[in-house]
């Protein structure tokens, strides 16, 4: 299978959305967001996306088109309606090994939604998880799963920043080599 990386925006209580929507406004994470998932190494490479429906139905209706990407959207509903050059697979792991066998893929990335990411965070072949960690809380209803494999340590911390009021860093986690690890640690507790 493919390794991948994790984007995600994520409160201070870990929050990703509420009532369908992301309840913050962070144009820096969307910048970021873009530039991760289009630079590749190669020129005639390209990076795979991978998002379930709802998330997909968010960027959508954002006018996001993901130009130069392969967009894949997971959902078991094999009637779900979607652009040509958006492809549809039931699970991540099918997702995976396809992808597997793609010579024109540099790097792929998980996009969410909760459901993705609960799954995705236990899975084996994820080596990074890039995170832009908003200094709020927002009532969300919908998280990002606190318990990170304890094989993943933080590669980079950006400063705060601040955005229209709001502040925020960026943070890059990777696994260590070792990643048999089945021990978690909680993300939000903070060291005395």
């Amino acid at each position: 299978m493919a390794n991948f990386s994790i984007i995600v925006s994520v409160d201070q209580d870990m929050g990703i959305a509420r009532k369908g929507e992301i309840p913050w406004f962070l144009p820096e994470h969307f910048a970021n967001l873009h530039d991760l998932t289009t630079q590749t190494e190669n020129k005639n490479l390209k990076n795979a996306i991978i998002m379930g429906r709802k998330t997909w139905e968010y960027f959508h209706s954002q006018g996001e088109n993901f130009d130069n990407r392969l967009v894949i959207v997971l959902s078991k509903n094999k009637d779900l309606s979607l652009p040509q050059n958006v492809l549809r697979f039931e699970s991540l792991d099918d997702t995976l090994f396809e992808l597997s066998d793609h010579n024109d893929i540099d790097q792929i990335f998980v996009l969410g939604g909760g459901e993705i990411f609960k799954e995705a965070i236990l899975h084996t072949d994820l080596e990074r998880i890039y995170l832009t960690n908003v200094e709020s809380s927002f009532k969300s209803d919908l998280f990002f799963p606190k318990d990170i494999p304890e094989d993943f340590e933080v590669a980079s911390t950006s400063d705060l920043m601040e955005s229209d009021g709001l502040e925020y860093s960026f943070l890059i986690l990777e696994r260590s080599v070792d990643h048999s690890n089945d021990q978690y640690f909680d993300f939000n507790t903070e060291e005395e």
